[in-house]
């Protein structure tokens, strides 16, 4: 799919900035390279609200029906969630009966550390099939689908906590996936996403965190400006060092709601 508009503000005012030429898709190499199709790898920058994305999306289907990455081979990683959890559980005051739903749930990673603090609602939604088998089979409920409005309208929970954790850099359709996180989030819950920053890349040139899977390159700029014309607040910020650069956004519905996030 060419994007001709930018997926923030509709603006047709994209400019090609870089391009890596035509590219195969990252996880799904072959032995012989050249028996891979290959896809054109470009980016665009709006010109109007500073969002950065891939000239052209690849089916979403494609890319993460199955999935070979496994979070959970990190040790870092492991770790860095852990540590997240903890967390947010001192943080926003969350207990065992509170609901926590983690949107691209990859092997669980993200969800084990509340399944072992013996938290009872703990969900992922997670598309690739390989990867939603292993943690449904540690007993963490989880839809095996993409996060849309027809599963969205299937929940009939509400969540205290919905995480995002590298997923937010993979959606095209970001408005639906949104929209969809707003129906199922409480009054007062919280959205935290993860998602690789556009100035360290830039800054580091690491132009290797440039793949089909990431149809978006994200700045504070271009996510703040995003999430207002959502209706939802973005209330802190944190750097943080995986993936060679990361931020993490925290994101609210109620403006007049305070939150103090504790280090």
């Amino acid at each position: 799919m060419i994007l001709k508009r930018c997926r923030v503000c509709n603006s047709k005012k994209l400019t090609k900035v870089f391009s890596l030429g035509n590219q195969p898709l990252a996880n799904n190499l072959e032995d012989k390279i050249t028996n891979s199709k290959k896809y054109p790898l470009e980016l665009n920058l709006c010109k109007y609200c500073s969002n950065c994305q891939l000239t052209v999306a690849i089916n979403s289907k494609k890319l993460f029906y199955k999935y070979l990455y496994r979070s959970s081979m990190s040790k870092l990683f492991v770790s860095h969630f852990s540590k997240a959890a903890d967390k947010y559980i001192k943080t926003f005051k969350l207990n065992k009966k509170s609901f926590i739903l983690d949107v691209g749930s990859n092997d669980g990673i993200g969800l084990i550390p509340y399944k072992n603090k013996k938290f009872i609602n703990v969900h992922g939604i997670e598309p690739a099939s390989n990867l939603s088998k292993i943690t449904s089979r540690l007993g963490i409920k989880t839809y095996n689908a993409f996060l849309n409005k027809k599963l969205s309208n299937k929940l009939d929970n509400k969540y205290d906590l919905i995480t995002a954790s590298n997923v937010f850099a993979h959606v095209n359709k970001i408005k639906e996936f949104t929209n969809c996180i707003k129906e199922i989030l409480k009054p007062n819950g919280v959205l935290i996403i993860e998602v690789q920053y556009l100035f360290r890349m830039l800054k580091d040139t690491s132009f290797d965190n440039i793949y089909h899977e990431h149809v978006n390159y994200w700045s504070v700029k271009s996510l703040n400006y995003f999430f207002s014309r959502m209706n939802l607040t973005i209330f802190n910020v944190e750097e943080i060092d995986t993936h060679g650069g990361s931020i993490r956004i925290y994101v609210k519905r109620n403006k007049n709601k305070k939150i103090k996030i504790k280090n």
